[in-house]
C-alpha cells in the first residue's frame, strides 16, 4: 500500500490523498496511513475493532467512519469505542448489516462528502 501512495504522488504531486478502507481493509489502510505519514484524511467503513491493533489514535488528520446499525462482526458499542480511540467521527447507518446491502449509495454519499466534499455537489 505504502508502493501505491509513493505512486500516485509520483504521477499527481499536488494531489490530495485520502485513504478509504472496508472491513479487514479498514485496519490495514489505517495502518498503512499512519507509516505513510502523508495521508490527509481517512474514511473507514465497517471497520473490525477487533481486528484493529498497533498504533490507533497515531493519524493526525480527520477520520470519519461509517458503521453499520446491524454489523454482523461487531456491535455499534464497539464501533463507538474504536472511534473514540482514533478521534473519529462515526456515521451509523441503521437497518444495515456488515455488506450495506441496499445501503451502498448512502455508504458512497457519506466517503465521498467526507473525503472531498467538493466532489459531492
Amino acid at each position: 500500500m505504502l508502493a501505491a501512495f509513493a505512486e500516485v504522488r509520483r504521477r499527481a504531486p499536488r494531489a490530495k490523498l485520502s485513504l478509504v478502507g472496508y472491513s479487514f481493509g479498514a485496519g490495514v489502510g489505517y495502518g498503512a496511513a499512519v507509516k505513510d505519514g502523508g495521508i490527509d484524511n481517512i474514511a473507514l467503513v465497517a471497520p473490525s475493532p477487533r481486528l484493529m491493533h498497533g498504533p490507533l489514535g497515531e493519524f493526525a488528520g480527520p477520520i470519519q467512519i461509517v458503521a453499520a446499525g446491524h454489523d454482523q462482526f461487531c456491535s455499534v458499542e464497539e464501533t463507538t469505542e474504536l472511534a473514540r480511540r482514533l478521534g473519529a467521527a462515526v456515521k451509523v447507518i441503521e437497518g444495515a448489516d456488515h455488506y450495506f446491502v441496499r445501503f451502498r449509495r448512502e455508504v458512497a454519499s457519506l466517503v465521498v462528502s467526507f473525503i472531498g466534499p467538493e466532489l459531492s455537489a
